[in-house]
């Protein structure tokens, strides 16, 4: 990233009486201004609880700033056109293609890798050598359905809260995390848990083929790829377990599709088994579906481990977005888990924000590499067996 920020209006050369190197250093600006083809990285943090955090306005998106990115927008399009009648501009044409592409939603644009930098303070940081643990993580195209190829809103804050918690009080040992899709969670855990000389063993588990074979990546990238103690890939099907667990078929539901020889390309990670229970379970927004909790439940039912004194208190932790298009989900969360038969209980509930990246790409405005996209509501519930 540039010492000096860079302003489009006043940085990119004239594209009437351009040369190809202007041109070409043009490009390279903007890739820099936008954090394109280095490495992604994201500070997580927050503040103390009623403190509200701006940092400078980094949050709210001035109107100079929207003037500005319309401004790269506009020199990139000229320049195509350019590029179509003076042969010399020719080879930039793929190039400002695919940042106009990406200038327009980043959910196809391609595979993207961040790293997520944990820091478990209350002020501000300063420095990426105060984070207590950082996660590298992959991003895929949202092809074929693979909802899980992209990290969601607020799974970072949720592994935060986690790394926090179990700071203060006993440590789980096994760790289960449902729709797994990119890991974050799980893996964000495990490595804060390997560097606090406590090693648990993970396994992070999804039923989409492109979303297990990019979860394995991120697994391997982070080194959490050992036989014993570490991370393991495995396919759940949810709706399996509650109709094995219930007795009843399960209604059917249109929420995801999957890709052509699903199964034969998920065979290479083995179905999740049942030898023994987990201390933890993780369902980092990954309900999508009025059906989907009621499968969750049953999962809990047969997974979650029962008490056992000097212990840690064996939870499942959820996440769900507060969209007016999910209500139904949200309601169905409280309807499976509050319902007289159910032997769970909510123990804590509180709302957090997260944000949703998958808009266009925006400049980054200052050196703390804060999260950027559109701010999100989330329900976060704690569930521990009655």
């Amino acid at each position: 990233m540039a010492n000096v920020r860079f302003i489009p209006t006043r940085d990119l050369p004239s594209v009437s009486q351009v040369h190809v190197d202007d041109v070409q250093r043009g490009i390279e600006e903007i890739k820099r201004a936008y954090d394109i083809g280095s490495g992604r990285e994201t500070w997580i943090w927050e503040p103390l609880r009623g403190e509200e955090f701006r940092s400078n306005g980094q949050h709210d998106s001035a109107p100079e700033d929207a003037f500005e990115e319309r401004y790269v927008q506009t020199w990139l399009n000229a320049v195509l056109r350019k590029a179509c009648k003076e042969h010399e501009f020719a080879p930039f044409t793929d190039e400002c293609a695919a940042l106009l592409v990406l200038m327009a939603g980043q959910s196809a644009a391609g595979v993207r890798e961040t790293v997520y930098r944990f820091f478990l303070g209350d002020r501000m940081p300063t420095d990426k050598h105060e984070a207590s643990a950082h996660v590298y993580i992959r991003d895929i195209p949202l092809t074929d359905d693979a909802l899980g190829g992209r990290t969601w809103g607020a799974a970072p804050y949720m592994a935060r809260r986690l790394m926090l918690q179990y700071a203060k009080k006993h440590r789980p040992r096994r760790i289960l995390e449902l729709g797994a899709g990119t890991g974050l969670v799980g893996l964000a855990l495990g490595v804060w848990m390997r560097t606090q000389g406590c090693p648990a063993e993970i396994f992070l588990t999804d039923y989409h083929a492109v979303v297990l074979e990019n979860l394995h990546y991120n697994v391997t990238r982070n080194g959490l790829d050992s036989d014993d103690v570490g991370a393991h890939v495995a396919t759940l099907d949810w709706q399996h377990v509650y109709e094995a667990y219930t007795g009843e078929l399960a209604s059917m539901t249109t929420a995801q599709t999957l890709p052509a020889a699903n199964q034969e390309r998920s065979a290479a990670y083995p179905p999740l088994t049942d030898d023994h229970p987990f201390d933890v379970i993780l369902a980092a927004d990954c309900i999508y579906d009025p059906a989907h909790p009621a499968w969750i439940h049953a999962v809990a039912c047969k997974y979650l481990a029962p008490k056992k004194p000097g212990n840690a208190e064996p939870e499942l932790h959820i996440l769900v977005p507060v969209r007016s298009t999910h209500l139904q989900e949200l309601d169905a969360v409280y309807n499976a888990f509050t319902h007289p038969s159910s032997p769970f209980h909510v123990v804590c509930e509180e709302q957090i924000r997260g944000t949703d990246d998958f808009g266009p790409i925006t400049m980054h405005r200052s050196a703390f590499h804060e999260q950027q996209g559109h701010t999100v509501e989330y329900k976060y519930l704690v569930i521990q067996r009655s």
